[in-house]
């Protein structure tokens, strides 16, 4: 009868956690998207609360304080971008249609998560929140050393480039061009005009083949409206 008493404290111990931790995820998923949407990552939790329907003392079951609140919701939103791009770079067939994708999918990413990790949150800019974002940043550096050494190999890429410098120099180049005030930070860029940012970017790792396939990829002429 003990046994069983404590089994049973144990399932139902065990499904409360679970539940706890499903309504924070949907909850962290929520928040995430009204921050990104209405681009205000000023707001105070009261109005997030008040915004999707529920009271300030209900985002405060799941989250300790507005950081904690705001780490979840930048290190959610990240995991989540790079898990979908790791998935549709299986769409693309060599190394240099894989670094535009990441460029073309990666670069909003950048733009929408910097004031998640500043101090324009309306919290102070913790080393916490920073860590966050390199930390999601390095999983990302890996993804595009793994695609350099694939090109490489198929000779893409010249053989003798460092590979941990070109990584860094285009993911660095991605973000500075997203970032506010920067070449690509309007949302009325179009798709051809990152493309062409993108293949300046590339071409000095190409070997002969691989500034023939780039060339193929990437339509740099001007186009007039």
């Amino acid at each position: 009868m003990l046994i069983a008493t404590v089994w049973l404290f144990l399932f139902v111990d065990t499904k409360n956690t679970l539940n706890m931790k499903s309504r924070r995820l949907h909850y962290i998923s929520r928040i995430t998207n009204l921050l990104i949407e209405t681009n205000n990552p000023k707001m105070k939790v009261d109005e997030i609360a008040t915004r999707l329907g529920i009271t300030k003392k209900t985002i405060y079951n799941y989250f300790d304080s507005k950081q904690q609140l705001f780490e979840c919701v930048l290190d959610s939103y990240l995991k989540s971008k790079i898990e979908e791009t790791k998935e549709n770079l299986n769409h693309y067939s060599n190394p240099i249609s894989s670094l535009i994708y990441i460029g073309h999918s990666i670069g909003p990413v950048f733009r929408d998560c910097t004031p998640l990790y500043e101090q324009k949150i309306g919290v102070v800019k913790t080393n916490p929140m920073l860590n966050i974002f390199f930390q999601r940043r390095q999983d990302l550096v890996d993804i595009v050393k793994r695609i350099f050494i694939k090109g490489i190999r198929e000779e893409l890429f010249e053989s003798d480039i460092d590979i941990e410098i070109a990584c860094q120099v285009y993911l660095s180049g991605i973000e500075t061009l997203y970032r506010p005030n920067g070449l690509l930070c309007s949302k009325k860029i179009s798709s051809h005009q990152i493309s062409q940012v993108l293949y300046y970017m590339l071409k000095g790792n190409c070997t002969r083949i691989g500034l023939s396939v780039l060339r193929e990829k990437v339509d740099i002429k001007v186009i007039v409206d």
